[in-house]
């Protein structure tokens, strides 16, 4: 009930970001005028820790010894820091041999089971990746899917409406791929093709990927980099991977700015009205959609230039440890405990 009232109503969102190796959350919803501290119960000395992904309020997180996060089996925690739970979950097989090097994971839910998945890709002797999948539900990994090594999914994974995607790093048939984590395969985003006259046309100026209010977002470069416009990928009639791209909004700037011209929309304000941009230099604005306006966001508790890797999650009571502590209470009710 609380997840599905934060979802309908937009509220109860907060800005994360990482600043001077700590934590930090901030109201989104009054204005992001002020930071806390959040306090990670797995972070521990010499360890790193990296945040894959988030859905739902719950953020995945690996933990691993410093610079050898990707040879050694890792350490996956799903955590809610507004209810406070962690579950620390089984090691990946894939994970533990020699042979095998983790290229990412990713964190969605699958709404037709109502489980949330963890989806991971190994590489295996630079010939092949495969995919695991772990469900919360039956606290199990299982390997899906086999790829070519040179599939391009090299970054973490965004969750949206039932499937996670990634924007591809080499070159393919499509540039964006999804995957669906109901039925467990890939799909892939047809491309955005506009020309100037409206008509649909091949065009490889795309860049970044992110996802706003539930929808795919792709930013699209046309004339300068002075204009930059921004296409939402419509699945309201459709289903997963299965709509079409409509132009969202334009984000204008006088000035040819380089930190501006690679910045990636986090979420729309409340009203609507203003978008939430990370510039290229880990920066947060404001961009007014009707204004056409900039206004920077400045904690002044925090040190200048110190932030980064900010993302805007709902706030949840979610659990990571719903499935375990209802399974501890069917096993009880059947010994008669």
């Amino acid at each position: 009930m609380h997840l599905q009232k934060s979802i309908a109503t937009g509220t109860r969102r907060n800005l994360v970001f990482s600043c001077l190796e700590d934590l930090y959350i901030s109201d989104f919803d009054t204005g992001l005028v002020e930071a806390t501290r959040l306090s990670t119960p797995f972070s521990a000395p010499n360890m790193e820790t990296t945040i894959c992904g988030y859905c739902n309020g719950m953020i995945l997180s690996t933990v691993g010894p410093l610079h050898e996060v990707r040879r050694r089996p890792l350490e996956l925690v799903l955590w809610n820091p507004f209810c406070r739970k962690l579950k620390r979950l089984p090691v990946c097989p894939a994970t533990t041999t020699p042979n095998h090097v983790t290229r990412n994971c990713s964190l969605g839910y699958d709404w037709v089971t109502d489980d949330y998945k963890v989806v991971l890709i190994s590489d295996v002797s630079n010939v092949t990746s495969e995919v695991w999948v772990f469900s919360l539900k039956s606290n199990s990994w299982d390997m899906r899917r086999v790829l070519p090594h040179d599939n391009g999914i090299d970054t973490f994974g965004s969750y949206s409406n039932g499937a996670l995607y990634w924007e591809l790093t080499v070159t393919k048939s499509f540039e964006i791929c999804g995957f669906d984590l109901a039925n467990e395969d890939f799909f892939g985003l047809p491309n955005i093709c506009l020309s100037e006259d409206g008509q649909l046309r091949r065009d490889f100026s795309y860049l970044k990927m992110a996802v706003l209010d539930g929808y795919v977002h792709r930013l699209k470069l046309p004339f300068s980099p002075q204009v930059q416009e921004f296409y939402f990928y419509d699945t309201r009639n459709g289903g997963i991977g299965v709509g079409v791209w409509r132009k969202a909004f334009t984000f204008e700037q006088e000035e040819d700015d380089s930190a501006l011209s690679c910045c990636l929309p986090l979420a729309y304000s409340k009203d609507g009205n203003a978008v939430l941009f990370r510039d290229g230099l880990d920066e947060l604005f404001w961009y007014n959609l009707e204004m056409k306006t900039i206004r920077k966001v400045d904690f002044p508790a925090m040190p200048q230039n110190t932030c980064s890797g900010s993302f805007v999650c709902l706030e949840t009571l979610v659990s990571p440890c719903y499935f375990d502590e209802k399974r501890d209470v069917e096993l009880e009710l059947r010994l008669g405990i």
